[in-house]
């Protein structure tokens, strides 16, 4: 039980480290990127890991299996749901763009760098706003639990 509660909290951790660094790069506009598409993919197998995680730790809690309740944990389990769509959305960034003449593939990105970062458009303040606050509130968060995790212990 230790062990899994060991593997949980470094899943999770790593989960937050990639949200992160997706807000970080979301907020530098590297909205197109295959950064942002691999970053994406991780966040998901890592909040999909976790859901697998918490029900093999019931499982064992409980002693065995009990079909239906295991069954019906896995399916409405949001940490798997999410995880699952996130991953699934996210299994087609290693396709580069199209060769649009000299500019991305939408017109509003720009192709001389590895990055496709956007040029400035009405939204960018708006993005690099709220993912300023999100950085924030997430490493606030952070803060918090591991401020009280000793407490769980």
């Amino acid at each position: 039980m230790y062990l899994l509660c060991a593997t949980g909290t470094v899943v999770y951790l790593l989960g937050v480290i990639s949200f992160y660094r997706l807000l970080w790069l979301y907020e530098k506009g590297a909205i197109f990127s295959g950064a942002n598409g691999s970053g994406n993919e991780k966040l998901g197998s890592y909040l999909a890991g976790y859901g697998i995680l918490a029900i093999a730790a019931n499982v064992i809690y409980l002693g065995g299996i009990i079909f239906p309740w295991v069954l019906l944990e896995g399916i409405a389990s949001p940490w798997i749901v999410v995880g699952g769509a996130i991953y699934n959305c996210c299994l087609d960034h290693g396709r580069g763009p199209e060769n649009s003449g000299g500019t991305g593939t939408d017109r509003l990105t720009t192709r001389n760098s590895t990055e496709y970062v956007y040029e400035k458009f009405s939204n960018q303040a708006k993005i690099i706003k709220a993912s300023a606050a999100l950085r924030t509130l997430t490493f606030a968060l952070f803060v918090f639990c591991l401020l009280e995790w000793p407490v769980y212990c």
